[in-house]
């Protein structure tokens, strides 16, 4: 009975591995066929052939067995679909601007590799326009929908200061941080948040049944106050700048992080800095603070990423530096512990022209969590 026993868990465990390399082989087939179209010219028909792969990526991507997926199976057939989206978009357009029948060659080892083995998405999604990005992965609804809640609440100015905060960087605050305390004060402030959203909801609930002056249906000419916005819940991003290791880590002056993310080759969120850090342990610096991310992991296009730059005050120029670089794909940003290579300045928004900062086993420290927030 144990023999037994053991035996049907091993072909439970086995199904699931089998039913995803049978589909992964039937995508590969449909995707070879559509690319066969493709290089022949009969974009009209590709383009269906695409269309139809995606829906069916799509519908398996939001069932319940792609629980089963890892979060870099996961990332691969979002990026697949993504790609595919793309070369419609350039096929409807009639241009050549965009992914080309060329690129989409390199998407046929993802296929054949897809729930195999971890590999390297081959296609650089950075240099497509965060336009085309955003139709691509469905958030230009979002966009669209996010800017028609706004109204005409906001004034012109306001809404060329949301835009310019895009690019202008925040005044790093001047008080040392301690080992700690910035990630506790960001968890505790979600707390006390939360608490307090709960004590007032409490309350309110608790007047409504004590008053007995309220009456179930409003007088007559009442208008009825504006239906809000029904609240919905995303994947904030906090990642938390743990530590910096550079030889000569004792020589700097107010030394900070700025992280910011890019995508296409440009800033599309506003830098954040880290406290200035006097903390220093073994060759690091350490800062111990977290950082939440200004767009949820929702609105990160694929083939973005989040940059960190380790800046330093010059007293001899009188302006602050940077130092020495690094970034997390959007690809890469799973929750937990990442080491982070760094590189010679100045940073290359594109990553095309990258050179180490320095040979000797010297990193970036980080830690990324996800917390579910609901937002309107």
């Amino acid at each position: 009975q144990v023999e037994e026993a053991e035996r049907n868990r091993g072909a439970a465990m086995a199904a699931p591995s089998q039913q995803k390399t049978s589909l992964a082989n039937k995508w590969h087939r449909d995707f070879q066929k559509a690319l066969e179209l493709d290089g022949w010219g009969q974009v009209e028909e590709a383009k269906s052939g695409y269309e139809t792969l995606v829906r069916s990526l799509n519908t398996e991507s939001e069932s319940k067995p792609a629980l089963q997926w890892s979060y870099k199976e996961m990332n691969a057939v979002k990026n697949l679909m993504t790609c595919m989206r793309l070369r419609c978009m350039v096929i409807k357009r009639d241009d050549d601007e965009g992914i080309s029948a060329e690129n989409m060659k390199a998407m046929s080892s993802v296929f054949e590799n897809l729930f195999k083995r971890d590999k390297k998405f081959p296609l650089d999604l950075s240099t497509v326009s965060p336009e085309d990005l955003r139709e691509a992965t469905g958030m230009a609804a979002q966009v669209r929908a996010l800017e028609a809640n706004q109204g005409d609440s906001d004034s012109d100015d306001e809404v060329v200061e949301n835009i310019t905060d895009a690019v202008a960087p925040k005044k790093p605050a001047s008080t040392p941080s301690s080992v700690g305390k910035s990630k506790a004060a960001a968890i505790g402030l979600r707390r006390q948040e939360s608490r307090r959203n709960e004590a007032d909801q409490a309350a309110a609930t608790a007047q409504e049944m004590a008053d007995p002056s309220v009456e179930d249906a409003p007088p007559r000419g009442h208008i009825p106050p504006p239906v809000a916005s029904p609240k919905r819940t995303v994947k904030a991003v906090y990642i938390t700048i743990e530590k910096i290791g550079l030889k000569d880590f004792d020589t700097y002056v107010d030394p900070r992080v700025s992280v910011y993310i890019v995508s296409g080759g440009r800033i599309v969120e506003g830098v954040q800095d880290t406290k200035i850090s006097s903390d220093k342990a073994e060759n690091h610096i350490v800062f111990n603070e977290a950082i939440k991310l200004k767009q949820s992991l929702d609105m990160l296009l694929p083939g973005g990423a989040v940059f960190f730059e380790f800046k330093h005050f010059k007293k001899d120029k009188n302006r602050i530096s940077t130092r020495c670089w690094c970034f997390l794909e959007r690809e890469d940003l799973a929750p937990g512990a990442h080491v982070l290579e760094l590189y010679k300045k100045p940073a290359d928004l594109k990553r095309k022209n990258i050179h180490l900062h320095t040979v000797k086993e010297l990193y970036l420290h980080v830690n990324v969590e996800y917390v579910q927030e609901e937002v309107m």
